[in-house]
């Protein structure tokens, strides 16, 4: 099991953009984005 300090759900374009703010807001933390497989 992976381990991160942020979870993001989705990859839409929100899921993208939640992904990229919390980069910048938090550039020391683990980010990790989870979307569906098709």
């Amino acid at each position: 099991m992976k381990q991160a300090d942020i979870v993001v759900v989705g990859g839409s374009a929100a899921g993208l953009t939640a992904g990229i703010t919390a980069r910048r807001h938090y550039p020391d933390k683990k980010i990790i984005l989870v979307r569906k497989e098709e």
